[in-house]
Order: structure tokens, then sequence, then C-alpha cells
């Protein structure tokens, strides 16, 4: 009979009461496959897989050089003096040059405190044929040596003389001294 409902399976169970499927409206999510094979490659056979667990390990390296490199300088004074001169001077100069009310003195104080960083000594007391002294014994030629007098000279006659405090002689004096400065770190390092 055509009318007639398909016959109710029955699912064998512990013996007490067969299971009956009570509708037939219930779909399956995902077809079977027809074979069973992997739809790409595993992930740990790519390389960016493997560069993103060096990063860490770069991380990782990365912080302990700069931790050991602090605690150098913590340690070492000198070295960290001697590595922040070029870039204190530099900003010394700028401030110089955008707003100051003694130039002259400026510009010689940042060349000191230059030299003093660099030597890791105090400079700012020594006499001009002391400092002399000291740069000839750092191996400075004698026309860079010759410069750094010429600066100071200028310094104090700019502070001292009683001519006056000129704008383009303070902007020329500038000058000198960061070239004079570039040149002592290239010489110096």
């Amino acid at each position: 009979p055509a009318s007639a409902t398909p016959p109710v399976p029955t699912v064998p169970g512990n013996g007490k009461q067969a299971v009956s499927v009570v509708a037939t409206d219930i779909r399956h999510i995902k077809a079977v496959p027809t074979t069973l094979r992997i739809g790409r490659a595993p992930v740990t056979r790519s390389v960016e897989y493997w560069l993103l667990w060096g990063l860490p390990l770069l991380a990782l390296a990365g912080n302990w050089v700069w931790v050991r490199r602090t605690a150098q300088l913590r340690q070492n004074v000198g070295l960290a003096r001697r590595l922040r001169a070029h870039k204190l001077a530099k900003k010394s100069l700028a401030t110089i040059r955008n707003h100051t009310d003694d130039p002259y003195g400026d510009i010689r104080r940042t060349v000191i405190r230059y030299l003093s960083d660099k030597f890791n000594r105090a400079v700012e007391g020594l006499t001009l044929t002391a400092l002399k002294e000291l740069l000839e014994e750092s191996g400075l030629p004698h026309e860079v040596i010759g410069r750094v007098e010429s600066v100071l000279g200028a310094c104090d006659m700019g502070r001292f003389s009683p001519v006056g405090n000129r704008a383009d002689q303070s902007e020329e004096l500038l000058q000198l001294a960061e070239t004079l400065i570039d040149d002592l770190e290239s010489l110096l390092e």
C-alpha cells in the first residue's frame, strides 16, 4: 500500500525498550566524504610558524643585551659620560641658538663640559696651558687644539670685552663651536 508508513526501525538496547525514530526531518550537518584526507598542510610545516616562535627568543636576547648594557653604564660612570657627551653638547648648543642672555658664557660652558665628559675629568678649573697639555696627551692634532683655544679665547673675549654682545659674532662662534665639537667627537672615539 502507498499510504503505508515506513517501518519504524528499532535499536537494540539493554532489552528494556526499543527506541523509535519520531521524525524524518533531521538532516546531517555535513555529508560523509568519499575519501578521508587533510585539506591543507599542517601549520607546523610553515616557515612563518617557526619565525613567530623565534620572536620571543629575539625579544629575550634583546632584553638581556639591554639589561647588561645599562648595568655596565651604571657601573662605569666615565663610559656613560663619554657616550652621552656629544648628545648633551648638541642639545645645549641648540638651546643657546634659540634663546640665551649670555651666549659667549654658555658656549664656553658647553665646550668645557663636553671636554670634561669626554675625558671623565674636571676641566673647568684648568688653565689654558694645562688644558692644552691634556688635549696633546690625548693625541689630538695641533690644528684641533688650536681651534679649541681659539673658541675658548673668543668666548672669553665676548664675555669680558667692553664692546658688547653682537648677535652676528655669537652666531658665528656658535657655528665654530658646533663644528669643533663634531670634529672632536670623530677624533676622540
